[in-house]
């Protein structure tokens, strides 16, 4: 298997200069953008299946469940998934097929399709839905699936670099966007901005001290030069920027961080590398909710096997069961994810 690195969101090309090392900020004010632009439809037109499809693998937490795209385009999912049910081992999702990217967020799901159409299911009263197309919406290069629980914190990325959340009718928040997570964005000239507050994605402020980025996720931004920064709300700061001791960093989910030389660390506080991990081309991290499903890990070998850690109450490290290590719902080290109906291991190239 070539070596290729998938998180959730799409990959961004590195911006090869130095970083300025300003640890502290505050936001500056500017806005982004912001109107009730709507996305085009296609027209209706049909496209064709593509012969012998195959895609690059990926993983995608959520809040108690697990998504995996296999490299045949299927989509399989453990956990309390919504609209799916429940299930400790990984089972596929039905009548998704072709599939490039994948999102998981607290209530709901999203798939991005070969052709630029973005599907998507949900919790309804705890009954089962199927994965439905979104209407009006073509030229998709990058879906997040938000961490709000709400669909209006649904992202989806065109093509041209404009960045629409989905609120009723899909409304443009910005342009010459080449990354996004939760709460902010990445623009081509390696700026940060991010929403003035939870739910509020009308006007963008930048994050001042941060350039040169490459990569977000959550609240931790990836510099060219292999470093790594994170942001919180601070009293009398506004936002406050602190650097990972954590360096030759390749990719940031929010929570651990892959290097360079495949392995895992945690990068907040003391730097720690996550045991019983090598080879490692992808990760996904989801945090803690109000709800109480708390954080769980994701992580891809070379090999195509899955692994995962954290919080188990769901059924979400997909190992079989709903508990964790010494009578716990928690497991600190990384386990490998079993196969369907627990048969074998899970495998996303095999």
């Amino acid at each position: 298997m070539k070596k290729m690195l998938i998180l959730v969101m799409v990959l961004v090309l590195p911006v090869l200069i130095a970083c300025d090392g300003n640890n502290q900020s505050t936001v500056n004010g500017d806005e982004g953008v912001a109107n009730g632009s709507q996305i085009a439809d296609n027209g209706g037109a049909e496209t064709m299946e593509p012969p012998d499809f195959s895609t690059t693998p990926m993983l995608s937490a959520g809040a108690g469940f697990s998504l995996a795209l296999r490299a045949d385009g299927t989509v399989w999912h453990w956990g309390r998934t919504p609209g799916l049910g429940e299930t400790n081992t990984p089972m596929q999702v039905e009548n998704l097929t072709n599939i490039t990217a994948i999102s998981a967020g607290v209530t709901h799901a999203m798939a991005l399709r070969y052709d630029g159409t973005v599907w998507t299911w949900h919790r309804m009263n705890d009954a089962h839905t199927t994965p439905t197309q979104l209407p009006d919406i073509v030229d998709v290069i990058a879906i997040s699936a938000g961490f709000a629980g709400a669909s209006s914190q649904s992202l989806v990325l065109l093509s041209d670099g404009s960045l629409y959340v989905l609120r009723g009718e899909p409304m443009l928040i910005a342009t010459d966007v080449v990354d996004m997570s939760v709460d902010s964005v990445l623009k081509s000239d390696g700026t940060v901005w991010r929403k003035s507050s939870p739910m509020q994605w009308q006007h963008l402020n930048q994050i001042d001290g941060l350039e040169n980025i490459i990569a977000i996720e959550g609240a931790t931004a990836l510099c060219s030069d292999g470093t790594v920064w994170i942001w919180g709300d601070h009293p009398s700061l506004g936002v406050a920027i602190t650097q990972s001791d954590v360096t030759d960093i390749i990719a940031v989910t929010g929570g651990p961080a892959l290097r360079n030389d495949d392995t895992v660390w945690q990068v907040a506080g003391e730097p720690q590398q996550v045991e019983n991990l090598s080879e490692v081309v992808a990760l996904s991290f989801t945090r803690s909710t109000a709800g109480g499903l708390s954080a769980h890990s994701l992580a891809l070998r070379e090999d195509g096997t899955v692994w995962a850690w954290g919080v188990n109450t769901e059924g979400q490290l997909g190992d079989g069961t709903t508990s964790g290590d010494d009578n716990t719902n928690r497991r600190d080290l990384p386990a490998q994810v079993l196969g369907e109906n627990g048969v074998g291991y899970f495998n996303l190239i095999e």
